[in-house]
């Protein structure tokens, strides 16, 4: 975003990423893709067929895949991609847990923290590893 008063660039603050952690599971099913053995029903699959609510084009029928989105942005500016990157390449698991373990428990469960917080790290992995 651009401030129109100093002509500085910034990110723009986001809201409402519940559904990006999986707000919509259930406990159960949380529970058993943290769990599973299955490559195909574990928490890296379900952020692998992960949508956003970005579309390539008008006239798509489909949101862009998390991941594709991300990569769209990239080409359309590597500069800022490679800035962000190196941020979350300094951001520590340890971090991340920290954070979510701050959720009151009238405002989540564990196993919705749990599975959250490997949502985080499975993207975060993704992310790195695609990198050029």
């Amino acid at each position: 975003m651009l401030n129109d008063i100093t002509g500085k660039k910034y990110l723009c603050p986001t809201y409402d990423h519940a559904s990006s952690l999986g707000c919509t599971e259930r406990d159960e099913t949380r529970q058993k893709r943290l769990s599973t053995k299955d490559r195909g029903f574990s928490v890296g699959a379900y952020v692998e067929k992960a949508r956003c609510a970005l579309y390539k084009s008008k006239t798509d029928n489909k949101s862009l895949k998390t991941m594709d989105a991300f990569k769209i942005a990239s080409e359309m500016q590597p500069q800022a991609s490679e800035f962000w990157l190196d941020k979350l390449s300094l951001l520590e698991e340890e971090e991340v847990s920290l954070i979510l373990q701050r959720i009151p428990e009238e405002v989540t469960t564990p196993t919705a923290i749990k599975f959250a917080e490997q949502m985080i790290f499975e993207n975060r992995r993704s992310l790195l590893c695609a990198r050029k």
